[in-house]
């Protein structure tokens, strides 16, 4: 893949050198789609006349010479410890599984070995008050930590939970 040929705005236009975009490969490698997934392909498969089938990575990236630099996401997929998760799978798990209405999952640290998930919780609301104890000196929740790891693989449990009276 040549950086020149890698390398699209959303809007689909080439990146110009030094600019910033989203990563998209194109080429004979590449798949055709997701299998059994015709929503998520439509979302991230498509056609430019000069390249033909177009990946979208989700990756923003810059461009320097030959060298293509990641950024970060353009989405809310993030890596956990090698694993990819997605917040907003998880926002919503968190939400069905402990009864609440608003929650909000970031991944905190660096890259590598020390970065976690951390779920800001609204745990009241005019209507209701949910006891899931969280202990502010360590971000603990036992029982939301339980709940979740039933529904959730384990690189997608947040290790940290902080307790909000609104999200920010």
């Amino acid at each position: 893949l040549r950086a020149e040929e890698g390398v699209v705005l959303p809007s689909h236009e080439e990146v110009p050198e030094g600019g910033v975009g989203r990563l998209h490969i194109a080429g004979v490698g590449l798949a055709l789609g997701y299998h059994g997934q015709p929503q998520l392909t439509a979302e991230r498969f498509f056609r430019l006349e000069r390249y033909g089938l177009v990946y979208d990575t989700g990756d923003v990236v810059r461009v320097e010479g030959n060298q293509i630099h990641v950024l970060g996401r353009g989405d809310s997929m993030t890596k956990v410890r090698g694993y990819s998760v997605v917040l907003g799978a998880v926002e919503a798990m968190i939400n069905r599984c402990l009864g609440l209405e608003q929650c909000c999952v970031v991944a905190e640290g660096a890259e590598g070995s020390d970065k976690r998930l951390v779920a800001y919780l609204v745990l009241d609301t005019p209507d209701k008050r949910l006891d899931w104890p969280v202990d502010p000196r360590t971000g603990m929740c036992p029982e939301a930590h339980a709940a979740l790891k039933h529904h959730l693989p384990l690189s997608h449990v947040p290790s940290c939970y902080v307790a909000l009276d609104v999200l920010p």
